[in-house]
């Protein structure tokens, strides 16, 4: 299978600001109610500098479109199988975060009577200073594996 040829590639590095519109509006979707996302005065009571990300807020920040992409599978067969999100500390509005997503998993079982495709993904979060500020892992399911061509 000619998509195992991307363990170990990394999609280029790339820097994220963390904004407050931008850790609201995610806060919303995912329906949270907690005041340390969206109120800075509470934040700021709360020991913090500004606003709190969501912790999942962490996983959104690779390109992991560019990886489907590069593993040539159409997005509607890809699902969500699992995530894991380590912070070494909370992600703040105005953090300016170094991201790199890497393939570390490229593999196929049969599940069922059809193959199903899995590939590892880990992102990196580091500050301009290089301190590891989050690591994320996702595993993605590709329904009916990967082409053969």
């Amino acid at each position: 299978m000619k998509q195992k040829r991307l363990i170990g590639n990394a999609v280029q590095k790339h820097t994220v600001e963390l904004d407050r519109s931008d850790i609201r509006r995610y806060a919303t979707a995912i329906g949270s109610t907690n005041q340390l996302h969206f109120d800075v005065t509470i934040a700021k009571k709360a020991g913090f500098s500004d606003l709190i990300a969501p912790v999942s807020m962490a996983a959104t920040l690779g390109r992991h479109n560019h990886i489907i992409a590069m593993l040539e599978v159409h997005p509607k067969n890809v699902l969500h199988s699992e995530q894991t999100i380590e912070l070494r500390r909370p992600l703040l509005a105005g953090d300016e975060l170094r991201v790199v997503s890497v393939v570390s998993d490229v593999h196929e079982r049969p599940i069922g009577n059809a193959t199903t495709g899995f590939v590892t993904i880990e992102d990196r979060g580091t500050d301009a200073k290089g301190k590891a500020l989050f690591f994320a892992r996702r595993v993605l399911a590709i329904r009916g594996g990967f082409p053969k061509r």
